[in-house]
């Protein structure tokens, strides 16, 4: 029952049931030493009251032996009372008490409050008004006393007060008669305040009791934390007076600091001051907010600080990662009433990890990992602040895009560690060669941008010259020296308003123009590479837009058989009219759509355009279609050209696709499969330009294909160069062995074709017969044609 009374009255803290529950052994024993430290004097309180009454008692009559008998009880309880008192006092180290311990305290505040009931029923019938005023007093003492002894339990205090106020009223009747009316008023009313008083202030009780608890929870917490915090060595905690000079002992401190073997206990200053010890241990700002914060604590006044923070580096410590120890120290003015000893409480930390892990996530966002070039978003941030700023002070931007031009054959031949070095050493070439106020960025790749700033344009030509002439040496790996090229656009521009994303782009069509006439080229952009990269963006929109509304024509070559030169088919040429700019270069076109991702496209409008062309032709001729090398990089290629074909209905062994030796001499596994799935359908499969320059003779039986197309360049004046006419009859020895058919392309002469013939070629084309022709034209020589002879091989 106390329990629960103490647990409903607790509740009203707004702690948690659980939580109080867990409590209750301590509430307890609060409780009850509570009441047991008034113990001393409630029962001293008894005696002397059992002594008025007696003198009260004396006054009228003698004792009688029940009343004697009832004083004696008093006493003895109370004597009892002070035993016990003093026996718990005894006992400071207990903290915890069981239930029964607060029931026998109730029992014994239910046997006191029935040993007090007793005199009020043995005043006299008539007593005097005198001794019914002793009485009443006395009760009403005991009733307000019992109460504020008792509050902490409740129960007992409520036990203690009922009783008593239970005995008074039918005492008072019997006592008084009617006259007992203004008691019987009176005495539920008090009854009523008391009762109040003790639930109110076995509350208040309650809830500082809890608070208290909670506080002892938290500081034992705070002290186990603060124990390990120290513990662990990489922490320690810190007080000073207003002078910044420690009240703790500074050894943690100092051992942090680095300096465990320099300042022994007994070696340090009694009054050292916290920025003396920093300065001691050669420490200093991590940033120029963190100095800044460290001189004001070296210069500062008592008062003119209230808190601080700042991260501090020390001296080199060879046990932490990379030499470095980087910690953080904070302190804040205390609150405390005895300030005037402790002013400062403060920490000290090491925070290496931390801050180099920042540092390094830091330099992986700012800069590039292989060459420690600032990255292109940090390069870019800064070109927009100082462009601006030079310009308007009449110097010259130069902007540099550069080129490796040989990166991936170095990876090819030489692995990609050579390649890295080969990024590395363009890096360390430009760092060498450039201007202090220079910004050099990795842009990715093998891409690389420079910024600086010149007086002139002419002295921004003379730079890029030294750079490209700097960077154009051999570099050495692994004990061999391997080329190393590059290629350079430039953009220079003097105008504040100049956009940096203006020139990169200018810098980089200046790289791409200078490329496409070949390798270690510097290139400035000028009126020309302009004009040329507005064309080029025509054409790149144009391109696409023709592909869709199919705006391209074919056109068509005949391929004759040599000894009666009757046409057998026909290479489909691209042809391209611009509405602007006229007949337009089918390789610059093939170029600006493998560029822009239309390859793929093209080459299946060409497939379509070709074979739904020779679907009107006699069924013995074929058709001849260029395909670029990227084409058979995709692994459906031969699917999609099978599909084309079943959706045209065209024979595939009329189809003859011509790549390039090059494509051919490198085939990955992706080409080899598309080459076999073609061959596998029917399609015959061409070498194209065979001798343009990368031929291999030796590598002929290697390869997948059918027909051999042999140069112009081996062609042309056969008849007066003799190499010329044994190369023409080698590659037909080897092409017979093999079984390929062979065409001479671009003969233009009939000195040529004798040498064609001499050298027993199957096939011939070139302008001596035919130059391209449409569509139209084609289908009137072949109408016009005797038919067809059958042909040799094919």
């Amino acid at each position: 029952m106390s329990d629960r009374i103490t647990l409903k009255l607790a509740a009203r803290s707004g702690s948690g049931s659980a939580q109080i529950e867990s409590r209750l052994p301590y509430i307890r024993n609060a409780q009850i030493r509570s009441v047991m430290g008034l113990s001393r004097v409630m029962m001293a309180a008894n005696m002397v009251n059992v002594g008025a009454f007696v003198l009260a008692h004396d006054m009228g009559r003698m004792l009688t032996p029940v009343e004697t008998g009832w004083c004696l009880a008093v006493l003895g309880f109370a004597g009892i009372g002070l035993l016990r008192a003093r026996h718990f006092a005894g006992r400071e180290g207990r903290r915890r008490s069981r239930a029964r311990a607060t029931g026998k305290l109730v029992v014994s505040s239910a046997v006191l409050a029935l040993l007090w009931c007793f005199p009020m029923f043995v005043t006299p019938e008539h007593a005097t008004p005198l001794m019914i005023t002793f009485i009443s007093t006395l009760e009403a003492g005991m009733i307000a006393g019992g109460a504020i002894a008792l509050y902490p339990v409740p129960l007992a205090a409520l036990v203690h007060v009922g009783i008593l106020a239970a005995a008074a009223v039918p005492a008072a009747i019997a006592s008084m008669g009617f006259e007992a009316v203004p008691f019987l008023i009176l005495i539920p009313m008090f009854v009523v305040v008391v009762l109040r008083s003790i639930s109110r202030h076995a509350g208040l009780f309650l809830t500082e009791l809890l608070g208290r608890m909670e506080a002892e929870t938290q500081r034992d917490t705070i002290q186990l934390l603060i124990g390990d915090y120290q513990s662990t060595g990489a922490h320690c905690l810190w007080q000073t007076d207003a002078d910044l000079r420690f009240v703790t002992p500074p050894e943690g401190v100092s051992k942090l600091l680095g300096r465990a073997g320099h300042d022994a206990p007994e070696t340090l200053p009694k009054r050292l001051s916290l920025p003396d010890l920093l300065a001691t241990a050669g420490c200093h700002g991590y940033r120029s907010e963190d100095r800044a914060t460290l001189d004001t604590l070296a210069r500062a006044q008592p008062g003119e600080v209230d808190h601080f923070r700042a991260a501090i580096e020390c001296s080199i410590d060879p046990a932490a990662p990379g030499g470095r120890r980087i910690l953080e120290i904070a302190g804040r003015r205390s609150a405390l009433p005895d300030r005037a000893t402790v002013v400062f409480n403060g920490f000290l930390r090491d925070m290496t990890e931390e801050f180099l892990a920042k540092e390094r996530a830091l330099l992986l966002a700012t800069r590039d990992p292989l060459t420690g070039l600032v990255n292109h978003a940090v390069f870019s941030e800064i070109a927009a602040r100082t462009i601006p700023m030079e310009c308007s002070l009449g110097r010259h931007v130069a902007l540099f895009f550069l080129d490796a031009d040989n990166l991936k054959m170095v990876n090819d031949n030489f692995g990609h560690a050579a390649g890295d070095l080969l990024i590395r050493t363009i890096a360390e070439r430009l760092n060498a060669a450039i201007s202090p106020g220079a910004l050099i960025s990795r842009k990715g790749g093998d891409e690389f941008l420079i910024l600086d700033f010149v007086d002139t344009a002419e002295q921004g030509r003379a730079m890029a010259a030294d750079l490209m002439a700097a960077l154009n040496r051999p570099f050495e790996h692994d004990g061999r020296q391997i080329a190393l090229s590059c290629s350079m656009g430039a953009a220079l521009c003097c105008d504040p308003e100049c956009a940096l994303d203006t020139l990169e782009r200018e810098a980089d069509r200046a790289l791409y123009f200078g490329k496409s006439r070949g390798k270690r080229v510097l290139q400035i952009y000028d009126a020309t590479v302009g004009e040329a990269v507005r064309i080029d963006r025509i054409l790149t929109h144009d391109i696409g837009r023709a592909l869709k509304s199919r705006d391209f024509n074919v056109h068509f070559q005949p391929i004759l058989n040599v000894p009666d030169r009757r046409i057998q088919g026909a290479e489909a040429l691209l042809r391209w009219t611009h509405p602007d700019f006229g007949a337009m270069d089918p390789m610059t076109v093939v170029a600006i759509a493998t560029r822009e991702g239309h390859c793929g496209a093209l080459s299946e409008f060409m497939l379509e355009a070709a074979c739904r062309e020779a679907l009107s032709w006699p069924p013995d001729l074929f058709v001849s279609v260029n395909i670029p090398p990227s084409d058979l990089d995709r692994p459906d290629f031969a699917e999609r050209v099978r599909g084309l074909l079943e959706g045209l209905g065209f024979d595939p062994r009329r189809l003859w696709i011509e790549i390039t030796e090059e494509r051919l001499a490198s085939a990955t596994d992706t080409v080899e499969r598309n080459l076999e799935g073609l061959r596998a359908l029917g399609v015959r499969i061409a070498v194209d330009d065979f001798g343009a320059g990368y031929s291999s003779l030796g590598a002929l039986d290697r390869y997948s294909c059918d027909i051999i197309k042999l140069d112009r360049s081996i062609v042309r004046d056969c008849d007066r160069r003799p190499n010329s006419r044994v190369l023409i009859r080698t590659v037909r020895d080897l092409a017979w062995i093999n079984g390929f058919a062979v065409v001479a392309e671009g003969v233009e002469t009939e000195a040529e074709l004798e040498g064609v013939i001499e050298g027993g070629f199957d096939y011939v084309q070139g302008f001596l017969f035919h130059r391209p022709v449409s569509a139209a034209e084609f289908r009137s020589l072949i109408g016009d044609a005797p038919p067809p002879q059958t042909r040799r091989r094919a």
